[in-house]
Order: C-alpha cells, then sequence, then structure tokens
C-alpha cells in the first residue's frame, strides 16, 4: 500500500512539472564554410496547432502533458533565420521579406515531441524547410531532423534540442545545393521582368516601329 502511494505522489508530483520554457536557442554557431547573400524568412511556421509538445512518463506510463511556453511557431522562425545568420546569410540583419531580389524560406513542422525514461530526458524536432519565390515557385527543399537526449529537466532539454536544431540547420544552410538556389531568385524575377506582358504603351511603340 505505501508503495502503490508513493507512486502516486510521485506520478502527480511528475505530472506537475509539465510546462517548459520558450523553445529557443541560447548558443551561437559558425560552421567552417560562409556564405553571403540574403534570405527572407516567414514570421511563422505552419504544422502547429497547440502548445502541447509531449508527454511525462512515469516508468512507460503517460501521466501528463509537455506544454511550451511562448509562440512556438514564431520562435521556430527565429531559430531558422539564427541558423541562417550562422552560414553567413543575412549579414546586415535586415527584417524578414525585405529584399525582392531574395527567396522565401518556410517551414511546416512535422513533430515536436518532449518525454522521459526515467531520469533522462528526450526531444526530437523535424522540419520541412522551403524556399521559394516571390511568386511561390519551389527553389529548394529539406526534411530536417533534430533528436537528442540527455539527462536533464525539460527546460534543458528544450535548450540543448534547439541549440542542436540550429547547428543541423546552418550547416544545411552551407551547402552548394542551398546556396545555388538563394542565386536562382534573381534570374528567376528577371525571367518574369524579360517576359511579363507589354504595357499599352509599350504595344504603341511597337506597333509603330
Amino acid at each position: 500500500m505505501k508503495q502503490v502511494l508513493l507512486f502516486g505522489l510521485f506520478a502527480i508530483a511528475l505530472s506537475g512539472c509539465t510546462s517548459i520554457d520558450e523553445l529557443k536557442s541560447t548558443k551561437a554557431y559558425t560552421p567552417k564554410v560562409q556564405r553571403e547573400g540574403a534570405v527572407n524568412v516567414a514570421s511563422r511556421a505552419t504544422g502547429l496547432s497547440s502548445n502541447k509538445v509531449g508527454k511525462t512518463t512515469l516508468l512507460t506510463i503517460p501521466v501528463g502533458s509537455i506544454k511550451a511556453q511562448g509562440d512556438t511557431s514564431a520562435n521556430i522562425m527565429k531559430s531558422i533565420g539564427q541558423a541562417l545568420v550562422a552560414a553567413g546569410y543575412n549579414s546586415d540583419l535586415k527584417t524578414s521579406f525585405r529584399s525582392a531580389n531574395a527567396g522565401y524560406l518556410r517551414a511546416h513542422v512535422e513533430e515536436i515531441k518532449f518525454g522521459n525514461f526515467f531520469f533522462s530526458s528526450w526531444g526530437t524536432i523535424i522540419l520541412h524547410l522551403r524556399l521559394e519565390t516571390r511568386d511561390g515557385a519551389l527553389l529548394w527543399k529539406r526534411r530536417v531532423r533534430t533528436s537528442i537526449n540527455a539527462i536533464n529537466n525539460y527546460d534543458r532539454t528544450a535548450i540543448v534540442a534547439m541549440n542542436q536544431l540550429v547547428k543541423d540547420m546552418a550547416k544545411i544552410f552551407v551547402e552548394d545545393e542551398f546556396y545555388a538556389a538563394t542565386q536562382r531568385v534573381k534570374r528567376h524575377n528577371d525571367f518574369l521582368k524579360d517576359n511579363a506582358p507589354a504595357t499599352t504603351s509599350e504595344a504603341q511603340q511597337t506597333s509603330s516601329l
């Protein structure tokens, strides 16, 4: 009976500690290779319908939900912005969506899940990244999966996971494939201008020749 009571009290205590700080990275990372250029970043990620990001368990029994404070959708995009800066882009730190000749980087959250097994906490973040032109043409896409496991509380585990996510994305952003996609935006915009329908005045001038 005493063991059952202790089990119940531990379950209640564990389920009460289900709120974690905002999902933000705290550590700067600089990859060995650096790029240059501008990439616009969407203000919010898609795919999130609530602030629940996992479940606490006692042994293997779920005893409560884990909720992230703050705006997780916006924080995910901020981490992407940090990864771009780490990779050498957006060195002037202009506000998103300011550069007409830069692609737009968007993100869809497939999964954000934190949990525990005994004294070990783990976190998994899976994103789908898309670089697009202003008119929505796809230039590049990648699925990014970051997973960590550590003997930490949930707050610390979330920080470690976000730091690792920024590191993983920065390594992707310096790859030739992504860099080449960022350089295609201006050529795409120039193509649209060159092939745009002639205005009335332009048409009249052409007909008079």
